[in-house]
């Protein structure tokens, strides 16, 4: 139902005639408004999706395959150690699972740069994905503000089939879901209509809450004087009604309790204005003087606050495109390298062995900005767990290892890709592991001996509330993957 409309309802005065009237014809009219009220009280309960996707690939210290691949921990099991790449998540580490061994399962599997297309559609090119998938199950938006929100960092956009997005919204076509890359413009979608001031915190949050609540308590209240008039023959009439309304009643006391605390939900304040100067455009998006770690930090901030908030449940953030050429100059002290050094991220991507010291800060840094979010989530308390622990972020990519000459092409790949996955999703994913497949460390990168991302989707789905026993084009999809299943 729509906010103001309910906002509406819940302030207007109810005749005591025109109330026996809609009573006594029928109860349904309040049914929509008590859905509403259930669904906003369960929103804080509900789970989360986000998908985070890196580019270009993984870059090692040690890039013959004879090593063990660096960007995943040291061992298979619940006793291992994070790479440099991911000791970030170190805070989190019992809440994590790390696959190495799941590759993208389509027909162009080698060309790793089609994996953008790929990685959460599960088919070759343009279907639709799995954010977008979600985002129609009323089990998993129920009540919400936005059905999803699709955010970006540094996303190309010149013009390619693939640049820019990775979401799409119909199967055998080709609409794009572009990302919004504009924090301002982020900020203004995801909290429009909230009936506060922009720069409004915790406390305006509480009173719309209570207006809202007060649809319930208005009708309540008009009750109770009407019964105080009614002869014994009228007050017999609507009976039944009156029974519901003490039902109304336990309904609200019940509800009550599960709703947020103000401090769960804090606007952030509008983010300043970012022109063409600061945001990746077609005409600039290689310049090294793009505010990458500003927009980076505010889009990853934004979606924290939409899931604090309930705005939304599914969201997608990409860092960047594939082929991004976008530089880091302010990770070079990190680096110990000079700022020059950091050319263009996917020229850098083929030359690994060089420039891994520069491609290792790339994505310590985009896992910093992961952790900071997961746990903003796992601070928020809601019935005895965290809303990490009823969420899921799932980060991953579209390439294996940048370099890997055993192709016979000396390109990217689209084997052993990353992928990590925070939170339990409610108890349905089994925390704290790492997942080695076997084989994938000894044998050369082109072999497809693994688990396909499409037995991820459909774990994806199944911990959503959504059960599918497959996910993704017919020719490779695959059935949940038992071994991040919790039994």
């Amino acid at each position: 139902m729509d906010h103001k409309l309910l906002e509406q309802i819940g302030l207007m005065s109810i005749s005591r005639r025109r109330l026996l009237h809609v009573m006594g014809g029928s109860f349904i009219f309040f049914l929509p408004i008590l859905k509403y009220l259930r669904a906003e009280a369960a929103g804080i309960d509900s789970k989360r999706f986000l998908f985070v996707y890196t580019s270009n690939g993984l870059a090692h210290d040690r890039l013959s395959t004879k090593y063990t691949n660096t960007f995943f921990p040291d061992a298979a099991g619940r006793n291992f150690n994070f790479s440099y790449s991911l000791s970030p998540l170190n805070p989190l580490k019992s809440k994590v699972i790390t696959i190495d061994g799941v590759h993208i399962n389509s027909a162009d599997f080698k060309y790793g740069h089609a994996g953008q297309t790929s990685i959460l559609s599960g088919y070759q090119n343009f279907n639709e994905t799995l954010d977008v998938f979600l985002s129609r199950q009323a089990i998993v938006t129920n009540g919400t503000f936005m059905p999803r929100i699709n955010l970006a960092v540094a996303p190309r956009m010149d013009g390619s089939g693939m640049s820019g997005t990775i979401s799409y919204k119909v199967q055998g076509g080709s609409a794009k879901v572009q990302p919004e890359n504009n924090p301002r413009n982020a900020f203004d979608k995801i909290f429009a209509n909230m009936n506060v001031d922009v720069t409004s915190g915790p406390a305006e949050m509480t009173d719309l809450r209570a207006k809202r609540k007060s649809v319930l308590d208005k009708v309540i209240k008009d009750f109770n004087n009407l019964k105080n008039d009614l002869s014994a023959k009228e007050l017999s009439s609507i009976q039944d009604h009156m029974d519901a309304v003490r039902d109304l009643e336990r309904e609200i006391g019940s509800i009550e309790a599960p709703i947020p605390a103000p401090n769960s939900c804090t606007i952030p304040g509008r983010p300043a204005i970012f022109n063409n100067d600061h945001i990746a455009t077609a005409a600039n998006q290689d310049d090294p003087d793009i505010e990458l770690e500003r927009i980076m930090k505010t889009q990853f901030d934004l979606v924290q606050a939409a899931f604090k908030c309930d705005r939304t449940r599914i969201a997608t953030l990409m860092v960047h495109s594939e082929t991004s050429q976008s530089r880091h100059p302010f990770l070079a002290s990190k680096a110990g390298v000079s700022a020059n050094s950091f050319g263009g991220f996917h020229g850098m991507s083929h030359n690994p062995e060089e420039n891994w010291r520069q491609l290792r800060e790339i994505q310590k840094w985009t896992y910093e900005h992961v952790a900071n979010l997961a746990l903003g989530l796992d601070a928020v308390n809601v019935g005895g767990a965290t809303m990490l622990d009823k969420s899921l972020i799932w980060v991953g990519g579209g390439l294996g290892n940048s370099a890997a000459s055993d192709l016979g092409f000396g390109g990217h790949h689209s084997t052993r890709i990353p992928c990590v996955l925070i939170g339990g999703c409610g108890g349905y994913f089994d925390t704290g592991q790492s997942i080695v497949i076997d084989g994938v460390r000894t044998r050369g990168h082109g072999n497809r001996y693994g688990v396909s991302q499409t037995a991820i989707l459909s774990a994806v789905c199944s911990a959503m509330g959504v059960p599918r026993s497959t996910y993704g084009d017919p020719a490779f999809a695959a059935a949940p993957y038992a071994k991040i299943i919790k039994t």
